[in-house]
């Protein structure tokens, strides 16, 4: 009949137009209680999740900082360590992968940053795999990518800055025996439920060695072995470069931490309730980096080193650029505020994110950024 509207059509708009809340609460009703892991994926990857809307993330009027934006010295730093990586695998073709640029600030300051190396600038292919498309300016020789499955194997780096402790993470309570957290919807509101954990995440600490006592609560980023499984695929001979916050598995899963490193972000505020501000916060976890070189070993990829992101950056340059900075308030930033950020962003929390190092298809190379690593040893005891 004229002007009806398909029942399809209908149902296909209510679920368009509803909240991300009520898409949660739709979902639990009709499949039952759902993995924290698939609440935290719905909360910030979904159409309306927070890394798939349109409003601004980092900055001041953001919800926090990233090195990137405070300064373009990150930037400058990172491409003297890729031109270093260029000259180990021969001074071909190179090429940046960076996974979840953003708004682009960190590959616009390392081109920017390469420009001024021709040969390298030359050989440089940068590409980004961002699955919100609206957030980034254009820029010469970036390549976008709205998933992984679109890119070509190359040679060169994989790259990434605090993308790993966005990943869903499963969350675990030790009774009796492990359980796992599930997310239901009754009385009106979101409550946790307990279902016994899986294999999987049981596995994941006999492998470690760590047995939890009872009433710990913590997070495993099983979502990160599947990423080093893509990426790993990807790169056919050079390195992985990932910065992030988090620590070895002896420091994530301390005694002393027994809730957990879960952590949400809202305009510059820290809490740790995930279960408001649905789609408008940001949650994240802190990355176990024992579990990330052990997969990376089984998947193909080699340790090089790993770092504390202040020592990563002393070794290329960082005190020389901070120097400078002194000399000259304007140079870099141009305001006194911008280059007190600087100085605490890098200096203080440059303890706190920590750099690993990976290579495939090269012999034991050596990197200039790895220069402190004796400080950060790469072996572990648990």
């Amino acid at each position: 009949m004229p002007g009806r509207f398909p029942v399809a059509g209908i149902m296909f708009l209510a679920l368009w137009s509803m909240s991300l809340p009520e898409i949660i609460i739709q979902k639990i009703r009709k499949e039952g209680p759902i993995s924290f892991r698939d609440y935290m994926d719905l909360c910030l990857y979904h159409r309306l999740g927070y890394y798939r809307s349109s409003s601004l993330k980092f900055g001041g009027e953001g919800d926090f900082f990233t090195s990137p934006t405070i300064s373009p010295i990150f930037g400058k730093l990172i491409a003297r360590q890729l031109i270093e990586a260029w000259k180990v695998l021969g001074r071909k073709e190179f090429t940046v992968m960076e996974w979840g640029g953003g708004d682009g600030t960190l590959a616009k300051s390392i081109l920017e940053a390469s420009a001024s190396h021709p040969q390298f600038y030359d050989s440089l292919h940068y590409g980004m795999v961002e699955r919100n498309s609206l957030s980034c300016a254009e820029e010469v020789k970036l390549s976008r990518f709205a998933s992984s499955e679109a890119i070509p194997a190359f040679d060169g780096c994989v790259l990434s800055n605090e993308l790993v402790d966005n990943f869903p993470v499963h969350l675990v309570e030790m009774h009796e025996v492990l359980m796992e957290v599930h997310v239901d919807f009754r009385g009106g509101k979101f409550i946790e439920i307990l279902h016994k954990a899986p294999q999987e995440l049981l596995s994941h600490f006999e492998a470690l060695k760590i047995q939890l006592p009872v009433g710990y609560r913590t997070e495993v980023n099983m979502d990160l072995r599947n990423w080093i499984k893509v990426m790993e695929s990807k790169l056919k001979r050079g390195f992985v470069i990932t910065f992030d916050y988090g620590g070895r598995a002896n420091e994530i899963y301390h005694p002393n931490r027994n809730r957990g490193t879960l952590l949400c972000f809202h305009r510059h505020k820290v809490h740790d309730n995930p279960y408001v501000n649905m789609g408008q916060q940001d949650i994240t976890a802190s990355v176990d980096f024992t579990s990330f070189m052990r997969w990376g070993e089984e998947l193909g990829l080699s340790t090089t080193g790993y770092v504390s992101q202040l020592n990563f950056l002393r070794a290329l340059g960082l005190n020389q650029f901070l120097h400078e900075l002194e000399k000259d308030q304007h140079k870099f930033s141009g305001s006194k505020q911008q280059n007190w950020l600087l100085q605490h962003f890098i200096i203080e929390m440059g303890n706190r994110i920590k750099v690993l190092v990976q290579h495939k298809g090269v012999d034991q190379p050596r990197l200039s950024g790895l220069m402190f690593s004796k400080r950060d040893p790469v072996e572990i005891q648990l």
